[in-house]
C-alpha cells in the first residue's frame, strides 16, 4: 500500500535507517509516497482516524520493498556531488581536522 506523509529529510533518514518517527494526523494527504505493508497500513489509518498519532516504523522488508520500488525515501539520500566529508577528532586538547574524501 502507498501512503502520502509530509516528512522532513530528518524523519526520512530515520525511516531509511530502520528508525521510528512519530505520525500526526496533519502530516497526511501529501509530500513522499512510501509502500509499506497492508497490516502496517490498517495499524496507522485506525489511529489517525481517531486524530491520534502512531509511531512508524518500517522493517527489513518494506525497506526493500521502497529501494526497489523506487519511492521517494530514497531520492536525495547519500553524498552529494561535490561535498566534502570530514571529520574532526580531539587529542590531548586539539582538534584535528581529519579529511576523508572529496567528492566532484
Amino acid at each position: 500500500m502507498n501512503v502520502s506523509l509530509n516528512l522532513s529529510p530528518g524523519q526520512l533518514s530515520k525511516l531509511r535507517n530502520g528508525h521510528g518517527i512519530r505520525i500526526t494526523p496533519m502530516m497526511t494527504g501529501g509530500g513522499v509516497d512510501i509502500m509499506i505493508d497492508p497490516m502496517t497500513y490498517k495499524n496507522l489509518a485506525k489511529k489517525l482516524e481517531m486524530g491520534k498519532g502512531a509511531i512508524m516504523k518500517l522493517g527489513s522488508a518494506e525497506i526493500n520493498m521502497n529501494k526497489m520500488g523506487g519511492s521517494d525515501l530514497f531520492t536525495g539520500s547519500g553524498n552529494k556531488s561535490g561535498k566534502l566529508t570530514a571529520s574532526k577528532k580531539q587529542r590531548n586538547g586539539e582538534i584535528l581536522l581529519v579529511i576523508l574524501s572529496i567528492e566532484d
